[in-house]
């Protein structure tokens, strides 16, 4: 009964440190992606979600991934 448990809960921590682990890529990736823009110099479009998108989209020369996507949706929602 105690293993199955022990079981049950690494199995469960290693779903959940994966998806830490991919947030975190995520992050890094959109904080190396938005290193290229020159904020003093460039307006970034807040506002409008596709056009934001669009930007990212074509700083990476990519599409985004779905981490990516939602962190953008987190952002934007704030």
């Amino acid at each position: 009964m105690i293993l199955d448990k022990l079981s049950k809960m690494e199995c469960e921590t290693e779903l959940e440190s994966r998806v830490v682990a991919d947030r975190v890529k995520a992050i890094k990736s959109l904080r190396e992606i938005l290193s290229q823009v020159d904020f003093s110099v460039e307006e970034i479009p807040m506002g409008d979600n596709d056009r934001f998108l669009g930007l990212l989209k074509s700083l990476k020369d990519g599409a985004l991934s779905n981490d990516e996507e939602k962190l953008i949706d987190e952002i934007l929602q704030n």
